[in-house]
């Protein structure tokens, strides 16, 4: 395995910290039935598996964590922003200084070593798309929802305040070109 899979794994582990912690509201807490949530709550209802989803979303505690976990199950709070964003001094596919640029600062950094990293070995990466606000998030859900149904749309988009992205502390990759962007054929590239 060559320096840049270490460093991209070592990063990884880094920005996507939530996996190893669990930092929501205690379980023993009931769970809201899906009757008692409000029309706008960030998790659709559009199947029975919905609804059951739904039923078992938790608040976390403490959304500032560097170890926080959302996901579909893990919600952030509705009104959570992250804390110590900056624009990571790395190469992105547009030039813009927007929020989809923006990391927490320990994520930023983390990226940069993985980028310089790479850059070594002679892989030259681009961001995509890091943070994104809740309504940002909303937007986006919506339009994939609209396009492809609610319930197939929950298989690969995270409903607003269930994604990693609003944490501040993930980003999507890809190489320099462009190509593969936020899909699964980048491993088949030769990332150059």
């Amino acid at each position: 395995m060559n320096k840049t899979m270490i460093a991209l794994f070592m990063s990884v582990a880094v920005l996507l910290g939530g996996c190893t912690k669990n930092t929501s509201a205690s379980t023993k807490s009931p769970a809201p039935s899906p009757s008692a949530l409000s029309a706008a709550s960030p998790i659709p209802e559009a199947t029975t598996q919905a609804e059951s989803d739904t039923a078992k979303i938790q608040t976390v505690t403490d959304p500032d964590s560097i170890t926080v976990l959302v996901n579909k199950h893990f919600a952030l709070p509705g009104d959570y922003k992250p804390i110590d964003m900056v624009f990571p001094d790395v190469p992105f596919l547009f030039k813009e200084k927007i929020e989809k640029r923006e990391l927490r600062q320990e994520a930023a950094h983390a990226l940069e070593g993985l980028f310089s990293a790479a850059n070594k070995d002679g892989v030259k990466l681009a961001g995509v798309s890091a943070y994104r606000s809740f309504a940002t998030q909303k937007v986006l859900f919506a339009h994939y929802a609209e396009q492809s149904g609610t319930a197939n749309a929950t298989t690969y988009s995270a409903a607003p305040g269930t994604s990693e992205h609003e944490t501040g502390l993930a980003i999507d990759i890809s190489g320099s070109d462009g190509k593969c962007a936020a899909q699964d054929c980048f491993s088949d590239t030769n990332r150059t």
